[in-house]
């Protein structure tokens, strides 16, 4: 018998029947994977919880966790560069400097992809775990054109689909969509049903003029369209969307991405609601006994339809 799990992992023993001739049974097991990242306010990650710590909800109903683990799944990851016209210049020298710095962090048993997007959506380099071939493809990018955001966003979704592993997206971008080939809708919806994490970093004109190192977008601030695009996205896929005051920042916030991809528990629950019938299920994650610890997760998920 195998059995396989919404991340494509595969678990298999041996069943002896007897006196049976032969069938086909199939089932399945509404088992809800979730990456979760807890940080205190000081927005420090933190370390040695354990299974108990953890409560998860479903529709508001209390699930039991099956699976936890502190060890990370290996990362699939798709860098997505805007090489658009406004970033030239010093932007885009200091977007490639970054995005080569996440690349070093990878490991030997881990792969990424490399897009770059302007008037259109280029695949740089297809999925590898040649670090070499991933930093030659990022510094072959060069400003020019337009900002085909969405479609590129959308692009990345679909490759990392029916990928197994943790799968996340780490888009970087200077401004919102001037082609509209495709809505933010629609990407949602995409990124929603292949469960990948999206962390953006918006080079957003009227953050480079603050103090701080670096700002993440709170829901009260006034927002241009491309910050609260980057700002959902990120929201509802359990990422984070980062606004840095410097592009010379931006080495410090791809690196951060990464720390935080290693911080994650891994948790598993069989849902209780064994319906398969396609509905949209929100799932909340809560620290026993810490309200004053922040948990980020997805905000749900698709059951399953027969």
């Amino acid at each position: 018998m195998v059995a396989y799990n919404s991340e494509g992992e595969k678990g298999s023993d041996l069943i002896v029947l007897r006196d049976l001739e032969g069938f086909l049974f199939e089932a399945m097991v509404n088992l809800v994977l979730l990456d979760v990242t807890v940080t205190d306010k000081r927005n420090k990650y933190i370390s040695g919880l354990d299974k108990d710590d953890f409560r998860v909800y479903e529709d508001d109903t209390l699930q039991a966790i099956t699976h936890f683990t502190r060890e990370g799944r290996p990362l699939v990851i798709g860098l997505l560069l805007d090489s658009s016209g406004s970033m030239g210049g010093l932007k885009i020298v200091r977007a490639k400097e970054g995005a080569k710095k996440f690349i070093h962090t990878l490991k030997d048993d881990e792969e990424a992809f490399i897009i770059d997007f302007d008037s259109e959506v280029k695949v740089l380099q297809d999925f590898t775990s040649d670090k070499e071939e991933l930093l030659t493809a990022i510094d072959s990018t060069y400003a020019e054109g337009a900002t085909n955001l969405n479609k590129a966003l959308w692009e990345a979704i679909k490759k990392l689909e029916d990928k197994t592993g943790k799968k996340a997206i780490i888009l970087l971008s200077d401004g919102k969509d001037t082609v509209q080939e495709m809505t933010e809708a629609q990407v949602l919806e995409a990124a929603k049903r292949a469960e990948v994490k999206i962390y953006s970093i918006g080079i957003i004109e009227k953050w480079l003029t603050l103090s701080a190192p670096f700002r993440r977008q709170t829901p009260s601030e006034e927002k241009g369209l491309g910050e609260i695009v980057l700002k959902l996205l990120s929201d509802w896929t359990g990422g984070e969307a980062f606004f840095p005051s410097s592009v010379s920042r931006l080495g410090k916030i791809y690196l951060q991405i990464a720390r935080e991809l290693r911080s994650q528990y891994s948790l598993g629950y069989t849902s209780t609601n064994q319906k398969q019938d396609g509905t949209w299920r929100t799932v909340q994650v809560r620290i026993r006994n810490r309200p004053d610890f922040i948990v980020r997760t997805r905000r749900g998920y698709y059951a399953w339809r027969r």
